[in-house]
């Protein structure tokens, strides 16, 4: 009885069949500093003065926050930490130096000055100080420094909601012949914030391919031809990467990502050769990839079973070779004759034919049967 099955393989993978044919495969505001997120929000950042001369942040719907419901520890995670200089992007606000505003100082807190304060012309105020003004319900936020950067420590309860957290930004200026008199402006920033459920981002293991002492580019973002790679579940942003644990790579080689930050150059070891069972004893690096929430990647195989780590196998063979003769497509039937030694492995000699004359993403179609 005869049994038929059809099926489509990437080029660099062996069956033992029968036989196939080829087929070949707006401009950034001015103020913007933070990156731009490929997250969209109907909420947009906001300055609101409270007097004229408060330190100058850059409205743009680029700040944003992002956290997960019910995520309340930076050890669990993901509670998010912000550096303010990046969020608010502020910078201290020139007084002209030919006419300076004239302001009149109010006494420091905790003073009883026993004179009358005088206007005095502005000078460049010499730093920006940050507190937290009005938080959402079900949102906890707390300010500090760290290594001379101020932080900001958001996390949320299990509400899922869109909001506004608001940031006061003062400039402190002093006169120095009135040191008991101080004159503060400042700025009300408001930094749109959204929280969503937990949908954590996945990266599936697979095997890219390079030959002998030849480095291969490797993207790293999930592709549907190979069924492999790190992805966001959708509406959750873009991803980060990071790639560890190096195995049979060239001394030297570092973990650090290309240029464009989503994919990794692998310089395989000089003169190795994976061996058959390259899943155990082969070139491999691990991923862990983040999304805009802060949450990270839930790894799975190759069978797309949750395994503890995503790794990635890259598979190092001999360079190809592939005559003219041997690169022509053609199609038919192929039979193994085991009488011959010439037609004894007739299949197994045509795929490798189609396999090392196949060019970059190409794909071999086949069909086969037994009796």
């Amino acid at each position: 009885m005869s049994k038929f099955k059809t099926l489509t393989l990437t080029s660099g993978t062996i069956f033992a069949l029968l036989i196939g044919s080829l087929v070949q495969a707006s401009e950034a505001p001015a103020k913007a500093v933070a990156a731009s997120s490929s997250l969209s929000n109907s909420l947009s950042s906001a300055v609101v003065p409270l007097g004229d001369y408060g330190p100058n942040c850059a409205v743009s719907g680029n700040n944003q926050i992002y956290l997960i419901a019910g995520a309340t520890s930076l050890a669990t995670g993901p509670a998010r930490e912000y550096s303010l200089a990046d969020l608010l992007s502020c910078v201290s606000y020139v007084p002209d130096e030919l006419s300076p505003p004239v302001v009149t100082p109010s006494p420091l807190p905790s003073t009883t000055p026993t004179t009358t304060p005088t206007p005095f012309p502005l000078t460049p105020a010499t730093s920006i100080t940050y507190e937290l003004g009005e938080t959402p319900i079900g949102i906890s936020a707390a300010l500090s420094t760290e290594n001379a950067v101020d932080v900001l420590t958001v996390s949320a309860d299990q509400t899922v909601q869109t909001g506004v957290l608001k940031v006061l930004a003062t400039h402190r200026y002093i006169d120095p012949t009135q040191p008991e008199f101080e004159y503060l402006d400042t700025i009300e920033y408001e930094i749109p914030l959204e929280v969503k459920v937990a949908s954590r981002p996945i990266c599936r293991s697979f095997t890219a391919t390079t030959i002998k002492n030849t480095s291969v580019i490797i993207p790293l973002a999930y592709d549907t031809e190979r069924e492999g790679g790190c992805k966001a579940a959708a509406g959750y942003g873009s991803l980060t990467y990071k790639v560890s644990n190096l195995k049979k790579a060239k001394s030297g080689s570092t973990t650090s990502l290309r240029p464009d930050l989503v994919s990794y150059q692998f310089n395989p070891q000089t003169n190795w050769i994976s061996p058959i069972d390259s899943s155990k004893f082969g070139a491999s690096f691990d991923v862990v990839a983040t999304d805009s929430y802060g949450q990270t990647s839930l790894a799975r195989d190759k069978a797309n079973l949750p395994v503890s780590t995503a790794i990635f196998y890259v598979n190092v063979n001999l360079k190809r070779s592939c005559t003219k003769a041997k690169a022509e497509t053609k199609s038919g039937v192929v039979f193994n004759d085991p009488r011959y030694k010439a037609t004894k492995y007739a299949i197994t000699n045509e795929i490798i034919r189609l396999i090392d004359c196949a060019k970059p993403g190409s794909y071999i179609a086949m069909s086969w049967f037994s009796m």
